[in-house]
């Protein structure tokens, strides 16, 4: 019977299911529904929690939480990141940003951060433990912050100046001695009190560029702007020099006079380096001994000239080399300066004298300078008394603050976490080259090659032997304790400009931490022809760089940055450079220069459409189209670099408050070191060959494609154009 049972179930087979349930009884079949329904339940959260839980996971520390509220401080939530990124990523920063605490943009407050730190070094107690330099530095910012002291002093001081270096006409209560007066024992005057000497051309020590092994002197032309003023601007000025004039006792009518001749030769200085601007475009560095450039530029006297700005510590021979950058701007000058009379040329320099002490003088006149600039400008503040008083340190004691600065701040652990970051940027760098198709394999390699030889200079404690030692060289002696505010940085000048020229019998010295610059910069530095890249101290904090927080925001603001100043090793750009130094691109073969240029003329195209005004890129593609490209290489290699990262180590947190994924952060990150009130003008694109600030954020993230997906921009939507240019 069983035997029949079963041999009957296998010739008409019934399906499993339906055999066991089809006995089952109600209340048995709803419990088994129940079972089944619980566990696909609990398979469902468990599979969410181990795919997405972590995704969502927010990071509460109190780092998290405060570049929270920095990126909230940010962003505007009200504009949409598909139409206009840099709007939504920085709108609230260009709308509420305290200008007289933070600056205009995020680059400034990035510098005021490390100012800040260098504020707490000299205001700490005077101590025994001390060394004598940073004595030395306090005792400066302390001379600078007793407005009681500078006030009592009056303009004691400055009157004192106008005598030794041949008088003030405009303020001169009896008659000015004119048949005495050299406008060039005026300057070599200067130069003895520590003050800035340059009034009608500019003297600097810089490295001969035919053999960086060597100081040479230059002569320059001075860049007066503007070479023309409107009337209310010209009224403006003269109304200026007028007021200050009149405080220091001169007659009204008389000051008017005076003011309009020296008015008068400003303009037409400004408008003579302006015409010998335009007639220098290739930046013409022409060597000559002391002795031929007497014999082609032969109104000045320039043995006698040289001699005495360089000072007794240096010997001057006629075959001496010097190098002139503006040969036309001398000729006329020499001729401008020969014609004008001796009393406006006294006028002028003492004019000069004034502008360069003003910070020293009672706040009365101080206050008439800082009241002339905002109505010329609409936006000049005074700044914080403490903020010029931490300037004024810097401008004389640099290389003291510089090292002390490092040993203090410092962290090692920091130090060698960027030295990560470089180094896993570059590492993708090179993986993307390699998969470059408009590069042919041998141009590939030269650049492989140059960027895998390329060598980073980054501070450590141990780089500051050096410098200081040639500290304690410089400055053995020097002792402030009995002077005034004035005269105490006239003196500090005095040494800084004698240590300048003491570089001409001097070896070269590439000491790279000597300068306060490299503490409160922010701009990573390229050497072409030693193919090193320097990084100041001040990326390795604030904006830039910030430990323990979340590895998205460190790869888009500082591997953004890294990855821009790491394509200019086969990608410089030639803004700036002569001719000469062109050199860039000189070893790519043919078809990739053809290749390289066709993804510039893609870029400036797209950014001309852009900007507010279109023409901007059509007029001149080539002052911004290196960096252009620099930008796009940064944000796209960053990028990269940080997936790579999280591939390796998992995914990060989210930021509390903030309802934005990871991906979008480090966009929004990307854009944030961007943000600026600056008004950009065609002048600062002339200057640093960079685009308008919102064009560098959007212009290349409309060219990743990832950026598009991460926000969820529609095709065809301002940020997610159906064209791209594609490079990297």
């Amino acid at each position: 019977m069983a035997s029949g049972l079963v041999g009957d179930y296998l010739k008409d087979p019934q399906p499993i299911g339906k055999f066991w349930w089809k006995p089952r009884t109600t209340r048995q079949r709803n419990i088994t529904i129940a079972i089944t329904v619980f566990l696909f339940l609990i398979l469902a959260i468990s599979l969410f929690y181990f795919a997405f839980a972590f995704r969502y996971k927010e990071c509460n520390t109190v780092i998290c939480k405060e570049v929270a509220t920095e990126i909230i401080k940010h962003i505007d939530k009200y504009t949409d990141p598909c139409q206009d990124f840099y709007r939504f990523a920085c709108g609230n920063f260009i709308r509420n940003v305290d200008v007289r605490d933070r600056g205009l943009s995020i680059e400034e407050y990035a510098k005021e951060e490390t100012r800040v730190k260098i504020r707490s070094l000299l205001e700490e107690d005077l101590t025994p433990d001390d060394s004598k330099l940073l004595t030395l530095a306090k005792k400066l910012y302390r001379s600078c912050m007793d407005e009681g002291t500078i006030e009592a002093q009056g303009t004691k001081e400055i009157f004192q100046i106008f005598k030794y270096i041949g008088g003030w006409p405009a303020v001169e209560r009896g008659p000015w001695q004119e048949e005495n007066y050299n406008w060039v024992d005026s300057i070599h005057r200067l130069r003895k009190l520590g003050i800035d000497f340059d009034v009608f051309f500019r003297v600097s020590v810089d490295k001969d560029r035919h053999n960086d092994m060597k100081y040479i002197l230059g002569i320059h032309d001075m860049s007066y702007s503007p070479s023309e003023l409107s009337q209310a601007d010209r009224k403006l000025y003269l109304n200026y020099m007028v007021d200050v004039a009149t405080m220091f006792g001169a007659n009204r009518y008389t000051a008017t006079q005076h003011s309009e001749e020296v008015l008068n030769l400003f303009l037409v200085l400004a408008s003579i380096s302006k015409s010998s601007a335009r007639n220098n475009r290739t930046n013409m560095y022409e060597k000559l001994s002391i002795s031929e450039l007497q014999y082609h530029y032969d109104e000045l006297n320039w043995p006698y000239y040289i001699k005495g700005v360089v000072g007794d510590l240096v010997p001057i021979r006629f075959e001496d080399e010097v190098v002139l950058t503006d040969p036309d701007y001398l000729i006329q000058l020499g001729k401008l300066l020969s014609r004008t009379p001796k009393r406006t040329l006294a006028n002028f320099i003492a004019w000069h004298t004034v502008q360069y002490l003003i910070n020293f003088l009672p706040t009365r006149i101080l206050d008439k300078a800082y009241d002339f600039l905002a109505r010329v400008n609409g936006h000049a503040m005074k700044p914080l008394r403490w903020k010029m008083c931490v300037k004024t340190a810097e401008d004389r004691l640099d290389s003291i603050i510089a090292a002390v600065f490092i040993r203090r701040f410092l962290d090692a652990k920091v130090r060698d976490d960027v030295v990560h970051l470089i180094k896993n940027v570059k590492d993708t760098f090179k993986m993307s080259l390699l998969k470059l198709e408009w590069f042919d394999q041998q141009t590939k390699q030269l650049i492989l090659s140059k960027l895998l030889t390329s060598v980073e200079k980054v501070a450590s404690v141990g780089d500051l032997i050096e410098l200081e030692i040639d500290n304690e060289r410089t400055f053995y002696d020097a002792d402030i304790s009995n002077h005034t505010f004035m005269a105490a940085s006239l003196y500090l000048d005095s040494i800084r400009h004698d240590k300048m020229f003491m570089k001409l019998i001097n070896p070269v010295d590439d000491n790279m931490f000597a300068h306060t610059a490299f503490i409160t910069g922010t701009r990573i530095k390229y050497l072409a022809k030693k193919n090193i890249l320097i990084f100041p101290v001040g990326i390795f904090e604030g904006i830039f760089y910030k430990r323990h927080r979340p590895a998205y925001m460190n790869y888009a603001i500082l591997g953004s940055t890294v990855g821009h100043e790491v394509s200019h090793i086969f990608m410089r750009a030639r803004h700036g450079l002569p001719p000469s130094e062109w050199e860039l691109r000189t070893f790519w073969s043919p078809s990739s220069l053809v290749n390289y240029q066709e993804k510039l003329n893609c870029l400036a195209e797209q950014y001309g459409k852009l900007a507010a005004d279109g023409s901007r890129k059509s007029k001149s593609p080539l002052k911004t189209g290196d960096e252009d490209m620099a930008d796009l290489a940064g944000m796209e290699i960053s990028y990269d670099t940080y997936v790579n990262l999280i591939k390796e180590n998992g995914a990060e947190p989210t930021l509390p408050g903030l309802n934005y994924s990871t991906a979008q952060l480090f966009w929004i990150s990307s854009a944030m070191h961007h943000c600026s009130r600056y008004p950009y003008t065609e002048k600062d694109m002339e200057n640093y060959g960079w685009s308008p600030v919102e064009l560098r954020v959007n212009g290349p993230l409309q060219n990743i494609q990832e950026f598009a997906e991460d926000f969820g921009c529609p095709v065809g939507s301002k940020m997610n154009p159906k064209k791209k240019c594609d490079v990297w």
